[in-house]
């Protein structure tokens, strides 16, 4: 019987590659699924609301990555299979539903190996089932359950890693995972309700009409906004689902804020070390992108710090600031953040900003570690 080491090494290396490339078809049934689902662990580093472990529903059962039979059968699989992915320089992809807007379900699609470096992840969103009640989708006072329950799944994968499971926690203390690019592709399950008017012919329009105009362009959008805080529908189509240019301008708005405003450096901390680039895509065209370096590069603190004007009162909410100006420490702590995430993203490899607005505070940042 012929075995792998056996047959000619270009069937050998074509039969890897397909391993190493392997899809799961990702879950449209939610009614069958639901048995496959668990709330995820009680495990997160930011300042999110209590429950939003409930939010996010991961896989009871375990999937390993594509190469690990391959890089454990024998010495010879292992280099060949390690050439391979060298060459292939693998994308691993996510399905992320949005289910009754009211739980995430990721399922990883394409996980070809277990690594702590990763090229690209692409994350496809969409949402499946009928709207529930609750301000899921959108708040007027922070960020709204969706943005928390993706920021918590996040900050799951790159401290925990891809693999994680509740079951390791004592025995996998954590696989901090690094990406380069993250790219968020938003798409619809089903037809587009005609009434929506956002076709893909003007998703590119739509994402770049400033707030004040959306009313009178997009009248729609403002129904299904107004629907997703109230919790009910309200005037307008009767069809309300949440189609993908609606979902990818709320988390675009929410990861600008997260990563631009400087009240954010603390729920964003994971964002600043560990990823070089996230992409929003809608269908699958790249309509706009946030460059992490560049981000950091214009983080600074209001003016009026250490001035003996009133304190700054805004919104609460972690992603919000409440800032006294007489809170002198607070730029301490600032600067600290801005020079452990600078040298962390030098250690490993992601783009370090040559210049930053921070350095007007008669700081510089230390020199990245070389080991």
């Amino acid at each position: 019987m012929a075995s792998l080491l056996t047959i000619p090494p270009e069937l050998r290396h074509d039969i890897i590659e397909r391993v190493l490339l392997y899809e799961r078809l990702p879950p449209r049934d939610i009614v069958t699924e639901r048995a496959n689902r668990e709330p995820a662990p009680h495990y997160t580093a930011v300042e999110a609301p209590p429950d939003v472990t409930s939010w996010v529903f991961l896989e009871r059962s375990l999937h390993p990555p594509n190469a690990d039979g391959l890089l454990c059968t024998n010495r010879q699989l292992a280099y060949e299979t390690h050439a391979i992915i060298k060459r292939l320089n693998p994308e691993y992809k996510l399905d992320l539903l949005l289910v009754d807007e009211a739980q995430l379900w990721p399922t990883w699609t394409c996980l070809p190996v277990s690594a702590h470096f990763i090229d690209r992840v692409h994350v496809s969103i969409a949402s499946i089932g009928e709207p529930a009640s609750g301000a899921w989708l959108w708040s007027y006072r922070g960020p709204p359950k969706c943005m928390w329950a993706m920021y918590f799944l996040l900050e799951l994968y790159l401290v925990r890693g891809f693999t994680y499971h509740h079951l390791d926690v004592d025995r996998h203390p954590g696989r901090p995972i690094v990406v380069r690019n993250i790219i968020l592709d938003f798409k619809d399950l089903c037809d587009t309700p005609a009434g929506h008017m956002v076709t893909s012919a003007n998703v590119r329009t739509f994402m770049a009409t400033p707030d004040e105009s959306l009313a009178a362009l997009y009248p729609d959008y403002l129904t299904w906004r107004r629907r997703t805080v109230q919790g009910a529908p309200g005037p307008g189509p009767v069809d309300s689902r949440t189609t993908a240019p609606w979902f990818a301008r709320v988390v675009r708005h929410f990861v600008r804020l997260l990563l631009t405003d400087d009240g954010s450096i603390r729920s964003a901390g994971v964002l600043h070390r560990r990823v070089g680039v996230i992409d929003i895509a809608v269908r699958g065209d790249t309509v706009d992108a946030f460059d992490v370096a560049v981000a950091l590069s214009l983080l600074d603190i209001p003016d009026n710090l250490d001035s003996d004007d009133p304190p700054l009162f805004t919104m609460p909410g972690p992603f919000y600031r409440l800032i006294s100006a007489n809170h002198r420490g607070y730029l301490s702590r600032f600067l600290k953040h801005m020079e452990e995430v600078l040298r962390t993203r030098g250690k490993l490899g992601l783009p370090v900003p040559s210049k930053t607005l921070v350095q007007r505070h008669e700081w510089t940042p230390e020199a990245p570690a070389l080991d």
